[in-house]
């Protein structure tokens, strides 16, 4: 979609679900990027919840998130997932 990643103070809760469930990474951050401004380079980390401004080098702490919507947005949404889970209960032992 060429979206990297949305980060903001707050979600509500369907667009978050929504977002999640396309595969589009979220990340709740704990305060609002003072020294950000457009066309400053930032590196989103979602494992290890952080917003790096490379241009600046200030750091903004984010919210963990749960293991769960993670495996959902490493695969790519919740389709993706669904996919990936069928395949594997279908494949035969070897």
């Amino acid at each position: 979609m060429g979206v990297g990643a949305i980060i903001a103070r707050s979600f509500a809760r369907i667009f978050f679900r929504n977002a999640v469930a396309l595969g589009i990474p979220v990340l709740q951050v704990e305060r609002s990027p003072a020294g950000f401004s457009q066309g400053d380079i930032i590196r989103v980390n979602i494992e290890d919840p952080a917003v790096l401004n490379l241009t600046t080098n200030e750091t903004i702490p984010g919210i963990p998130l749960y293991k769960d919507i993670l495996d959902i947005i490493r695969v790519g949404g919740i389709i993706p997932l669904m996919k990936e889970i069928s395949e594997a209960r279908n494949k035969p032992n070897c």
